[in-house]
């Protein structure tokens, strides 16, 4: 089984995110739809999986940029793909063609990487833009295909998974980003079968999204019902909830499970009627017991109630 490459080439940000595109005066050249797709790409913090061949200099490099060059010059003659639309792919691949696929897609990623950091300010060159159009078709399209031809293992393992009160078509949606990050992630040097892989990532991301849902289901075990919502069904709901969370905060300020200090157990008591006299203080007063101003205690009293806020979700929610 395939496991998570440790290839993966993430320099973080990097300031690229708030990267200045300017461009020379041959950008006039481009379309607007063109510099779009440049200024994407270079304020993307592109990441890949690195691959030996990448930064070699002989023949095996020679081969990639040949590979991914006659990728484009195949689709320049084809009107659909210039205006941005590719055909079906829906074939199963072969080992050799999955590689093939894997390694021009990243390679088009590092080479994306590889221009992005050259263009960092300074102004963009019309050359320099055409070889980011051509790496970001040579990238688009090997995803694609690679995507395209494995839909229908999604929508095979979803067929085969029954996941009770969720719906047929969240099930394909999930499988479906589980497999456009497994296409994302995939390391073809380790020898395996790209299926393999992205079985593993499907599978896992529909146990998550039942695990999800019977979390939502113990909280919420039954369905909403209208008629219920024409009695005062919805406002006992409300009045037990409050009552409820009012207890546990009860509980959580005697344990002091929200990690409060002296004084900000002091300001709550005091604020909200905690106190043993039972009565509610203002800032004023609280300030006067403390020593305090008015505006530190109000401060005081926000940071308390958020803590408090923090620890009552996270009770509620077992977390």
């Amino acid at each position: 089984m395939a496991k998570s490459s440790n290839k993966h080439q993430n320099r973080g940000s990097g300031g690229t995110a708030e990267l200045t595109v300017r461009f020379t005066s041959g950008g006039r050249q481009l379309s607007p739809a063109q510099r779009d797709t440049i200024e994407h790409r270079l304020k993307e913090n592109q990441n890949y999986v690195d691959h030996p061949s990448f930064s070699r200099s002989g023949g095996e490099r020679m081969c990639l940029d040949k590979a991914c060059v006659s990728v484009v010059e195949s689709e320049a003659s084809v009107s659909s793909a210039l205006a941005g639309e590719m055909a079906p792919f829906s074939h199963l691949l072969s080992r050799e063609e999955e590689k093939d696929l894997f390694l021009r897609m990243n390679y088009a990623r590092y080479r994306l990487r590889t221009e992005a950091e050259q263009a960092r300010k300074k102004r963009v060159p019309i050359s320099t833009a055409r070889q980011i159009l051509q790496w970001d078709r040579v990238e688009s399209k090997a995803r694609k295909q690679l995507v395209d031809s494995n839909m229908p293992l999604v929508l095979s393992m979803a067929k085969k998974m029954r996941i009770q009160g969720v719906d047929f078509g969240d099930v394909i949606c999930e499988g479906n980003m589980a497999l456009l990050r497994a296409v994302d992630g995939f390391d073809c040097s380790r020898g395996f079968k790209f299926s393999t892989y992205a079985c593993r990532a499907i599978l896992k991301s529909f146990a998550r999204l039942a695990s999800k849902n019977n979390r939502y289901r113990m909280r919420f075990p039954t369905e909403f019902d209208p008629g219920r919502e024409k009695s005062d069904w919805l406002d006992t709901q409300r009045q037990e909830a409050a009552q409820y969370c009012t207890e546990e905060l009860v509980k959580i300020l005697q344990s002091n499970s929200a990690y409060l200090s002296d004084v900000e157990l002091a300001v709550i008591k005091g604020r909200f009627a905690f106190s043993k006299d039972g009565k509610r203080k203002t800032l004023v007063q609280m300030g006067e017991i403390l020593g305090l101003t008015k505006e530190r205690v109000r401060q005081i009293q926000k940071k308390a109630v958020r803590r408090l806020g923090e620890a009552l979700e996270a009770k509620l929610t077992g977390g």
